[in-house]
């Protein structure tokens, strides 16, 4: 029997099913807090500042692998063509 060979974009949407659940469970608690202020705050801390973290973290690690992937182009690609 093969493994199966998990693609990034398989861990990707993943990911984002963690989030959306981890989000509405977050919610869910916020809702039924004691008062507004601490439903905000719960909302705040537990499912905005740590989704903003995670997708700011995703986000530079893709720049940092794009700037990886540009910079191993042969300088040969530069050159214009001689006439």
């Amino acid at each position: 029997m093969q493994a199966r060979r998990v693609t990034s974009t398989h861990r990707q949407f993943t990911v984002h099913i963690f989030i959306i659940g981890w989000l509405y469970v977050v919610i869910m608690i916020s809702i039924v807090s004691d008062s507004v202020l601490k439903g905000v705050l719960r909302f705040l801390f537990l499912g905005a500042l740590p989704c903003g973290l995670w997708f700011w973290m995703t986000m530079r690690r893709r720049a940092a692998e794009k700037e990886a992937a540009a910079s191993e182009k042969p300088a040969d690609q530069d050159v214009t063509p001689r006439t």
